[in-house]
């Protein structure tokens, strides 16, 4: 019995200890940042009747596939769609499965052992319309429905509905329902999993700040009992509006970033102590940087070459993906590598909230949109603290592509990035509670909104531009960055 007793003990050991780097934080001087986020849209289009992938599909599938193999958990399943008009007689529910089935296969060619968690779904409704009705002979409104879409979920959903606002009670409920384990491990084997914790302002959007306080208190809490930063960086809370009177509570395990976490352009230069992190592990052999909100930075074999410094604020890991014995995957960790520094020399940075629907008339509600939002926040948070004497100008800017006049595109790209800053503002209230680590005050912020309508002419404008002839980059047009900038 003693034995049995000890062997369930040491199969609850923590496995992060596997992987030492050497060093753990590296220190900086004369530090340029230029980060910039570029959308990603989980979505291929298709010519009319044809169920053939252009090549450029390729970058973003090759991408995917890469993330689904880093996330052994997360089930994705293609969808086929057609449009009446565009299709032509060709439109049907064959068409739309040898759609899916054509972005199974170009998946599957970029990463081998994934083929049981990428699943051909049939549609609901194989006509069911982005955008248009059906009998429109606008090519661009064609392009966008004939298309294959891609959604991602968890194969054992946790989604617990919290009974008590009280952080103690919370974390009680959470355990007593024995999903605090199933939490850790899920976030430990996939690193772009993340919790979001759902809150109602109750009847209207009074006093939202006060609901909102009550969401960062358990997520603070959850943070705590997780207690590793690589598990703890990816809580998030979001709060919704609500006519009910019964206050609700939900948390849940989101996989919405395998499909929808922007990718990353970043142009770092600084003066550095070290050239390389060393690292070492007694079972992973090759090893993987990520970023502490799941994004991978690299491949790497024995050590991190650091000729090219990543975005310094975040916290990196050194991790391995291992199968066990009984055929499951198993990922180990490293303890956080940080980089040190006083202040920016320069800074420029561009944050994508998600992308939007035409004539939508509300902030983004989705789980990766409060995500990312948080996300923007405490990274406000953490140049304040590095420029306690400068100043940070934050601007919101709200994007649509060539579809309508310039004056209705101008007062909704307005109107998306206006509520993109009322929602940062409220979660910038009270700093403090976001829990950034060296935050002491803030320094002083400037907000403003700017509608770019179909704009790249503006000297506050992305670097990239868009070829407003692909729906895939008509869609990713429609957007809100925020862009964040150090003022000496």
């Amino acid at each position: 019995m003693k034995k049995t007793i000890a062997m369930f003990f040491v199969l609850l050991l923590p496995v992060f200890a596997q992987i030492s780097v050497s060093p753990k934080s590296v220190d900086l001087k004369g530090i340029a940042i230029e980060y910039e986020e570029v959308p990603f849209v989980p979505m291929v289009f298709f010519d009319g009747g044809s169920s053939n992938i252009d090549n450029r599909f390729d970058t973003m599938l090759k991408e995917l596939a890469e993330r689904i193999a880093d996330n052994p958990d997360v089930i994705i399943e293609i969808r086929g769609y057609y449009h009446k008009m565009g299709d032509g007689i060709s439109g049907s529910s064959e068409l739309c499965h040898d759609r899916a089935e054509a972005v199974r296969k170009r998946i599957l060619k970029f990463k081998q052992g994934i083929a049981e968690r990428v699943l051909v779904q049939p549609a609901i409704d194989p006509t069911k319309l982005r955008r248009g009705d059906f009998g429109s002979r606008d090519i661009a409104i064609q392009q966008e429905n004939q298309r294959a879409e891609i959604s991602a979920h968890i194969n054992e959903p946790v989604e617990i509905t919290i009974s008590s606002t009280n952080p103690k009670n919370a974390i009680a409920q959470i355990e007593s329902e024995h999903q605090l384990y199933r939490i850790k491990r899920l976030l430990d084997d996939n690193p772009l999993l993340f919790i979001i914790i759902e809150g109602m302002n109750l009847g209207s959007m009074r006093e939202p700040n006060k609901a909102l306080e009550k969401l960062f208190r358990i997520k603070n809490a959850l943070a705590k009992k997780l207690d590793e930063p690589y598990l703890s960086s990816r809580i998030f809370v979001a709060l919704r509006y609500d006519e009910s009177e019964t206050e609700k509570i939900r948390i849940s395990v989101s996989s919405d970033w395998v499909i929808n976490k922007p990718t990353m352009r970043a142009n770092t230069h600084a003066e550095r102590s070290d050239n390389e992190i060393t690292i070492k592990s007694g079972k992973g052999k090759n090893f993987e940087i990520f970023r502490s909100d799941g994004s991978k930075i690299a491949d790497v074999p024995k050590g991190w070459d650091l000729s090219k410094i990543p975005e310094p604020l975040w916290n990196y890991f050194a991790s391995s993906l291992l199968k066990t014995s009984a055929g499951h995957f198993e990922r180990i960790w490293s303890k956080a590598i940080t980089f040190k520094f006083k202040r920016t020399k320069e800074c420029t940075e561009r944050f994508i909230v998600g992308n939007f629907e035409l004539n939508r008339l509300q902030a983004l509600d989705t789980q990766y949109s409060f995500a990312n939002r948080y996300e923007i926040a405490e990274n406000i948070v953490r140049l304040a603290a590095h420029n306690p004497d400068g100043k940070l100008k934050i601007i919101a800017l709200g994007y649509t592509d060539d579809t309508g006049d310039d004056e209705r595109n101008r007062q909704m790209s307005q109107l998306w990035a206006d509520k993109e800053i009322e929602e940062l503002k409220r979660l910038l209230v009270k700093p403090k509670l976001l829990e950034v680590n060296g935050f002491k005050k803030m320094c002083e912020i400037e907000f403003s909104a700017v509608g770019m309508c179909n704009s790249h002419r503006s000297g506050s404008a992305s670097s990239f531009t868009f070829d407003e002839n692909r729906p895939e980059e008509r869609i990713a047009k429609r957007r809100v960055e925020i862009l964040v900038e150090v003022v000496k």
